[in-house]
């Protein structure tokens, strides 16, 4: 298999780094050594894995032009900002060039339809770890052949991230409303920043700065309480994903299409 440009967006924050990693680490991608950053790291260089990637603003066009020329069939991995995506996002349509959006914390709908009315293939996902989309899968069955079922329930979740993410788990967001056929009667979202408070919660230290923890408990009437955790450390699961996503796209250009981490999974 011919090796796949990947070019990652978002540098050098953390999420855009792992994902860097693991596309140098794959035998099936590269490393474009290119990324789009804010405004306070444009002209600067990001180091990964003793590879150097030049940082540039999303409005260097000029620059941008090249880069897609210098990289024919490149996929792009989009780990910005919430309030950069949907630019991003219509960059990428405009220019033709698929990709996969980890950014999370913003309105998709505006690029879904542009793709839907183009050739582009993109997979848009609020979580890209295999596992997490595998459960949620299992919310949705249950839920929908079970409808009604926590009716008498309340459903609280409560989620921990890194504390220098400013949006809501959009994971918790998705579970929410894929259990909704289940039909509680009250629900509550609580989102957890604090270090102290993750540290209570059990969360290593060393992954207070990246990790993702959710819960979910229905209270019932009787002290009847239904409890389901899923936890992970660290930023490996969602840069396997977003991989596995991007290697998937190569084989999907000219299809104007938003794909799903399940369309990923299933070949």
């Amino acid at each position: 298999m011919e090796q796949i440009p990947v070019m990652v967006n978002g540098l050098p924050g953390n999420m855009a780094t792992v994902a860097a990693e693991a596309i140098i680490n794959n035998e099936n991608t590269f490393i474009v050594p290119y990324s789009f950053t804010g405004e306070k790291h444009k002209g600067q260089r990001a180091s990964v894995r003793q590879t150097e990637i030049f940082l540039i603003a999303p409005d260097e066009m000029d620059v941008f032009a090249r880069i897609k020329n210098a990289f024919p069939g490149m996929i792009i991995m989009d780990f910005t900002a919430p309030n950069a995506a949907e630019k991003n996002a219509m960059t990428y349509i405009a220019n033709g060039i698929p990709f996969v959006m980890g950014t999370t914390g913003w309105n998709t709908e505006k690029v879904a339809k542009a793709i839907e009315l183009g050739s582009i293939p993109a997979v848009i996902a609020p979580n890209l770890a295999f596992e997490i989309t595998a459960i949620m899968e299992a919310f949705k069955f249950v839920s929908e052949n079970f409808p009604g079922l926590m009716s008498s329930y309340s459903l609280n979740v409560v989620e921990s991230h890194q504390e220098a993410k400013e949006d809501v788990s959009a994971t918790a967001i998705a579970a929410v409303k894929i259990l909704e056929p289940f039909g509680y009667k009250r629900k509550l979202v609580i989102s957890v920043r604090d270090k102290k408070m993750q540290a209570e919660m059990g969360i290593p230290e060393k992954n207070l700065s990246g990790h993702a923890y959710h819960t979910y408990v229905f209270l019932g009437e009787e002290n009847a309480e239904i409890m389901i955790t899923h936890n992970i450390r660290g930023r490996g699961p969602y840069a396997e994903g977003a991989v596995k996503a991007a290697i998937f796209l190569s084989g999907k250009k000219g299809i104007g299409r938003v794909f799903s981490v399940i369309d990923v999974m299933a070949g």
